[in-house]
Parts: structure tokens; C-alpha cells; sequence
């Protein structure tokens, strides 16, 4: 249980949250991100990063690519192969399995096509386009509309009004190909070994088989996903249209539209933390809390919450461009006269729809050759877990007590984009190429390619001090957590920084 308490410091909004431990009676102290202007500037923190993490490895990327890929399709030969012939119940306890697993890996893949939307997938904005806008139109994301408002969520990290070298920062075409290549080479392999064994396996294996190949499957492929979206950030490799092809290809077999997500996800970065401007999960304000709130103000309703955001709310934000901010006119990531995008990429978006289109016909076709449950157990469902992971990281990544949101009176891109927290999944945090335990230095400097992250972090750990922080907690509970306790935002009643929000609990208990 958690217990609240203001603890003296030398920032005065300091917020202490004690956690104890289940093994032990030492306690944690999770302390708020400070919300005043930091003592150093994006200059000096890359003055600390080593130069090679700022290379873009065409190469490295694309070998975590096909390394995500293989995997994948590894796991969707298993899945394909062998849950079909396990005994009942066992293949209904499977499929699940595969889904999840299978949904982790293709997370891993629309990581990648996230990338090529900040260009961090390679040298070449070109690959980057091209990978990030496969790859998300594969896993159902408009790469160039969701590229562009991400862009603008980095511009404004933070902002309530305005959220949408060295050796670390060498980008390797090598080196990330070779991660490419291992990605697509364990999903490959999984699909082989789902397609090929559960199917024969005894009922009820073969049921409890797929859902363990969903998972497994659905987290290399999140792998590949995040290759996708180092490409979008222009972090694959030193040349853009490598980095724009590899982009756009991964990401169109994970349903994304490389390009459109590449924009938007953009304005992401460059206005994380703005109330007013930032793209994705801006808080609500007290006084715009929808009706039924209250009557999800229970644990139930917090699980029936949880359970819709993960599977519903990135398809919602792709279409609908819920949870970002309001425009004048309808917005969404396949529209390219969607007020998010700018005239100079519309184009781009195009394309991103045409890889969509493509992907939607090559699973049709499948889908009719196999019939559509075999697509379902082998890809859709771990598509799903990428979906969901996706959400889990990003929601986790800026839905947090201890983050501050500024108005237009306090935000400032530094301050903004310091306004995230890094979270440890364990494992999965090299199967997601470290997306989910580098993700401030991402926001800091988006061009550093994954496999220099950790690098690049624990460089720049020392130089942050108390604005660094990490959140272990077991996934479960911080989303439990998020849902209970990040309602809305509204300034300390104390402070004098007036301009400055933070998450709150709703009031009233039913």
C-alpha cells in the first residue's frame, strides 16, 4: 500500500511516495520529478552521451529488424502449425499464449518503425521513410500523419497547451540491420514452430500453446515496431530514404502508417508536456471529467478501463486522433488535409495509406488462402498484443504522479521533454530494444539509435540527478495505478508555480 507524504528538498513540490516491499521492510522513495528549470542544458547532456551512439547504423537496424521479423515469423509458423492440432482444451489456452507473445515481438517491430519516424533507424531519411511506413501500415498505424503528430508531442513534451557529435550518436546501417535481421530471423522462427507444433499438440496443450506464441510473437514483433520507429526518428542509419524504406515497410506489416505517425509523433517530441500542444495523453482538467467517471471509480471499473485502452485506444488515435488534442475540423492519421499535417507532408501521408492498403490486401489474401482463423491465431492476435504493449509504454511513459504538465505560462520545450520517466519491464526490455528504460534520453536527443540508448543514458544519469527517474513496478500495478491515481491535473493550491500541473485522484468515492 502506498502512503503519500511531503518530504523537505531542495525542490519544494517534492512529492515522496512509499512503497513496501513484499520481501522485505525497506522502503522505496519515489520523489516527483522537479518541475523547475534544470541546471543544465541539452548541451550538456550531449557533450556526456559518447559519440557512436549518435551513429545510425543502416546495418545494426536492419539486422534487429530481421531479428524481430524472424522471430515473428517463427513464432506464426508454430502457432499456424501446431495449435490447430492440440487437443481441446489445450489449443484454446494457446492461442492467447501466441497472442500475447506474438504481440510483444510485433511491438518490438512498430518500435522500429517508430524510429524511422524520428530518423534514428539509419543515415537516410529516405530508408527511414520507407521501413517506418511498411511497418506501420503493416501493424495498422499511418507511419507519416502519426510521424508528424509525434513530432510535435516531442516539440511540447510536458506542455499542457503544447505536448503533441559523440559516438553514442553514430547510427551504424550495419550494426542496425544486424538487429533487424535477428528481430525478423526469432520471429520467423517462432511463426515456424507455432504454425508446425501446436497445431498436432494433445488438446488441452495446444489451448494453453497460442497464447503463450500471441505473447511471445506479439513482443518481438513490438521489437521490430520500435526499429520502425527509430527509423521515423532518423535513427537507423546516416541516410534518410534507408531509413524512410525500412521504416515504411515495417510498420506497414504492423498496421501503421509510417509516415503519418512519423509527423505526428514528431510534434510528440517537440511539445511533450504542453497542457495545450502535446499530441498524445494530455490530462483532463477537473471540470472535464466525463459524467460516467464516477462509476468507474471502483476497482472493476478501473480493469474494465485498463482492458479498453489496451486493445481500443491506438486504433481510437489513429482514426479519431483521441487523447490528442482538439481541432477545428475532424482529424485522424489517414486523412492527408487532417489539420495535422502541414502541406509538405501530405504526400508522405499518401504513402503511408497506399502501405496500409497493401498490407490490408496481403492479409486478405492470406486470410482467404488459410482461412481466417489460422490468420487470426498466427498474426492478428499477436498484431493485438503489439497494439496493446504499445499503449502500456507509451501511457506508462507520461501518465505517471510524480510528472508535471505545464500551461503556456510555465512550458519550455527543455522542461518538457524532461517531463517522462523510464520504466524497467525486465526482460522485455531487451525484446523492445530498450524503449521502455531509455525513453528520456530519447525525448532529450530522438536521433540516438537503441542499441546506444543505455549508453547515452547512463552517461547523461549523473548530469539529470533528481530529474532522472525510473519506475520498477510491476506493469500490472502502474497501470492500476495510473488509472486510480492520474484522473486529472490541476496546479499544487501551495504553490506558487501556478502554471504547473499534476495528476490527481478523483474525489468522490461511490
Amino acid at each position: 500500500m502506498e502512503a503519500y507524504q511531503r518530504i523537505s528538498s531542495d525542490h519544494p513540490t517534492a512529492l515522496t511516495y512509499e512503497n513496501e516491499k513484499k520481501d522485505s521492510q525497506q522502503k522505496k522513495k519515489r520523489v516527483r520529478v522537479p518541475s523547475e528549470k534544470p541546471p543544465f542544458t541539452l548541451a550538456t547532456l550531449k557533450k556526456a552521451i559518447p559519440a557512436h551512439c549518435f551513429h545510425r547504423s543502416l546495418l545494426r537496424s536492419l539486422a534487429y529488424l530481421v531479428y524481430d521479423l524472424s522471430v515473428c515469423s517463427t513464432l506464426f509458423y508454430i502457432a499456424k502449425t501446431y495449435i490447430p492440432i492440440l487437443p481441446s482444451p489445450l489449443n484454446y489456452a494457446a492461442w492467447p499464449i501466441y497472442w500475447f507473445i506474438q504481440g510483444a515481438f510485433m511491438t518490438g517491430i512498430w518500435v522500429i518503425g517508430h524510429e524511422c519516424g524520428h530518423h534514428a533507424f539509419s543515415e537516410y531519411a529516405w530508408v527511414d521513410n520507407i521501413v517506418g511506413l511498411v511497418l506501420h501500415s503493416a501493424l495498422m498505424t499511418p507511419f507519416f500523419a502519426w510521424k508528424y503528430s509525434h513530432r510535435r508531442h516531442h516539440s511540447n513534451t510536458g506542455s499542457l497547451t503544447h505536448d503533441e557529435v559523440y559516438l553514442c550518436f553514430h547510427r551504424s546501417l550495419l550494426r542496425s540491420l544486424a538487429y533487424l535481421v535477428y528481430d525478423l530471423s526469432v520471429c520467423s522462427t517462432l511463426f515456424y514452430i507455432a504454425k508446425t507444433y501446436i497445431p498436432i499438440l494433445p488438446s488441452p496443450l495446444n489451448y494453453a500453446a497460442w497464447p503463450i506464441y500471441w505473447f511471445i510473437q506479439g513482443a518481438f514483433m513490438t521489437g521490430i515496431w520500435v526499429i520502425g520507429h527509430e527509423c521515423g526518428h532518423h535513427a537507423f542509419s546516416e541516410y534518410a530514404w534507408v531509413d524512410n524504406i525500412v521504416g515504411l515497410v515495417l510498420h506497414s506489416a504492423l498496421m501503421t502508417p509510417f509516415f503519418a505517425w512519423k509527423y505526428s509523433h514528431r510534434r510528440h517530441h517537440s511539445n511533450t508536456g504542453s497542457l495545450t500542444h502535446d499530441e498524445v495523453y494530455l490530462p483532463r482538467f477537473e471540470d472535464t471529467i466525463p459524467w460516467y467517471s464516477k462509476h468507474l471509480n471502483n476497482p472493476v471499473g478501473r480493469v474494465i478501463r485498463i482492458v479498453s485502452m489496451l486493445f481500443l485506444a491506438f486504433p481510437l488515435y489513429l482514426l479519431f486522433n483521441a487523447s490528442s488534442q482538439k481541432h477545428e475540423r475532424f482529424a485522424n492519421h489517414y486523412d492527408p488535409y487532417s489539420p495535422i499535417f502541414n502541406d509538405s507532408e501530405r504526400l508522405q501521408v499518401v504513402i503511408s495509406d497506399a502501405g496500409i492498403f497493401t498490407a490490408l490486401y496481403v492479409f486478405y489474401s492470406v486470410s482467404k488462402a488459410h482461412g481466417f482463423a489460422w490468420f487470426f491465431c498466427t498474426y492478428l492476435a499477436p498484431l493485438l498484443v503489439v497494439f496493446a504493449l504499445f499503449i502500456v509504454i507509451t501511457y506508462l511513459h507520461h501518465t505517471n504522479p510524480t510528472l508535471p504538465h505545464y500551461d503556456n505560462s510555465e512550458w519550455e520545450w527543455f522542461r518538457g521533454a524532461l517531463s517522462t520517466i523510464d520504466l524497467d519491464f525486465g526482460w522485455l526490455n531487451r525484446v523492445l530494444h530498450h524503449v521502455t528504460n531509455t525513453h528520456i534520453c530519447h525525448h532529450l536527443i530522438s536521433t540516438i539509435p537503441h542499441y546506444h540508448a543505455l549508453e547515452a543514458t547512463e552517461a547523461i544519469k549523473p548530469i539529470l540527478g533528481d530529474y532522472y527517474q525510473i519506475d520498477s513496478t510491476p506493469i500490472h500495478k502502474m497501470l492500476y495505478r495510473a488509472a486510480k491515481e492520474c484522473i486529472y491535473a490541476e496546479p499544487d493550491q501551495d504553490s506558487k508555480d501556478q502554471g504547473v500541473y499534476w495528476y490527481r485522484p478523483y474525489k468522490h468515492k461511490i
